[in-house]
């Protein structure tokens, strides 16, 4: 059985982008020490986004979710095609 490589993509997309969202808002409202380490591993791995901003502003917590949503739609699309090359039909 082959997966459909775009509804993987959104899922992962979201899962991964929405993991992120929360995460920041749980930061920016209640503890600023929330999530520490996942952040520092988002702000590594995405241009652009400060562990400093994310606990600061709401916006960056949407900014965040953005480029969760861009890595996660990547990845699932790659694991969907790889997944793909190598199964029988």
């Amino acid at each position: 059985m082959k997966l459909r490589v775009i509804p993987l993509a959104l899922a992962f997309g979201l899962f991964f982008g929405g993991s992120i969202l929360v995460v920041a808002l749980v930061q920016a409202t209640y503890s600023p020490h929330y999530g520490e380490a996942f952040m520092s591993l988002v702000a590594s791995v995405c241009p652009g986004y400060h562990l400093s901003l994310a606990k600061s502003t709401m916006l960056a917590a949407f900014v965040g979710a953005g480029y969760g949503l861009v890595n996660g739609a990547f990845c699932g699309a790659v694991f969907a095609w790889f997944y793909n090359l190598f199964v029988r039909d």
